[in-house]
């Protein structure tokens, strides 16, 4: 007999998200700002384990999740769909947590349902739904099958039962594979599984009655949790910038080579092209901060070197010393070209040349046969 934990969590409504919802100092997402609903992939992993269930003819399976005293709503939606019971982690110290810092307290609370709910029997399979909507990182549930030393089946899409063992139909590279785990317990995450449960009046009612259990920090004892656990942190959210493309609509594919031939041939290097050959250099090592050939485009680098000749023309200070009265100078003596907010952009830009983040920096590239691609 197996029993299942299944991993649901409370995710803000995406398909309202605005910019103005996300924390200006600390990028994370003020969720009080959005309606929450159920995780949609973690809706069909509950699906998916209940299937596992009625397939194998007998367990018993607990939904859990991590959030704040209101995310007792993605339990009931589980209890009233056919849970035995659900487990709620909730508890100030863990908020703020990045994928590890929520993997760790999870992998801490599965230990304690396997005692309290299943008397300590090994024989148990966590199910979670591939990644969430607000992070879309899918590293939750592999952190977690780390965590326990648990093999983990990821991409999962289908499930049979036969001679006693589960066989999984898990996405892999150019197609699908089959796989059944040599050892339990066991980590499953589901990529895609349409065919979610709905509630009864009758079961929506009595989940709204039940009695949930929560837990907090206390309770599990995690060895890393909240921001203060976390591994990771955000040091700048930011919309991405407007761009000035133009988009070609193309129907067919001689149209297509015609455009590419003629982007080809108006092409011409200019200052960022020439910039990008060159190694980059922090605007603080440069000759003068008004220098801005890495960051900007050709247009812009036009822009930037009329405002210089501006500025030495009116024999005003450098961008670090230009004071209100000397950007109004400029602003008046610009007029037509740039206005007063494009003014005080460019000069307090230039102003702040130091970088905004010193430590670590991890970049990952892709290459291809040894180099790597722009």
């Amino acid at each position: 007999m197996s029993n299942f934990i299944v991993l649901v969590k409370q995710v803000p409504d995406v398909s309202r998200i605005t910019d103005n919802v996300f924390h200006p100092e600390t990028g994370t997402l003020m969720r009080n700002k959005l309606p929450s609903v159920i995780n949609e992939l973690d809706a069909q992993a509950f699906a998916f384990a209940l299937r596992m269930r009625e397939a194998s003819g007998s367990g018993r399976v607990v939904c859990l999740t991590m959030g704040p005293p209101n995310a007792d709503e993605v339990l009931r939606y589980g209890l009233a769909r056919g849970a035995d019971a659900g487990v709620l982690l909730t508890d100030r110290l863990l908020g703020g947590a990045d994928t590890w810092a929520t993997a760790n307290p999870l992998a801490f609370a599965i230990r304690k349902i396997v005692q309290d709910h299943f008397q300590g029997l090994g024989d148990y399979y966590v199910v979670a739904g591939m990644q969430s909507v607000d992070g879309d990182t899918a590293q939750v549930p592999a952190q977690v099958a780390e965590e326990l030393g648990l093999p983990c089946v990821a991409y999962a899409t289908a499930v049979e039962y036969l001679s006693g063992r589960f066989r999984f139909t898990r996405i892999i590279s150019g197609g699908s594979q089959v796989v059944s785990p040599r050892r339990l317990p066991c980590v499953v995450t589901v990529a895609k599984y349409e065919h979610t449960r709905h509630a009864g009046f009758t079961a929506a009612r009595r989940a709204r009655r039940a009695g949930l259990t929560i837990w907090g920090a206390a309770d599990i004892k995690p060895t890393g949790c909240g921001a203060a656990g976390s591994k990771t942190r955000v040091v700048k959210v930011f919309p991405p910038g407007k761009t000035s493309r133009k988009c070609l609509h193309l129907a067919d594919i001689a149209s297509f080579v015609r455009a590419l031939s003629e982007s080809m041939k108006a092409a011409v290097p200019g200052a960022a092209q020439a910039a990008a050959q060159q190694r980059y250099v922090l605007p603080a090592h440069r000759p003068t901060l008004w220098e801005r050939p890495f960051e900007v485009t050709e247009k812009e680098a036009g822009e930037w070197q009329a405002l210089n000749a501006k500025i030495a023309e009116l024999g005003l200070p450098g961008p670090e010393d230009c004071a209100e009265t000397e950007r109004a100078r400029l602003a008046e003596a610009l007029k037509g070209r740039f206005d007063r907010r494009g003014v005080d952009a460019m000069t307090g830009a230039a102003a702040q040349p130091a970088p905004f983040y010193r430590g670590d920096v991890w970049v990952v590239a892709e290459h291809a046969q040894g180099e790597p691609i722009a």
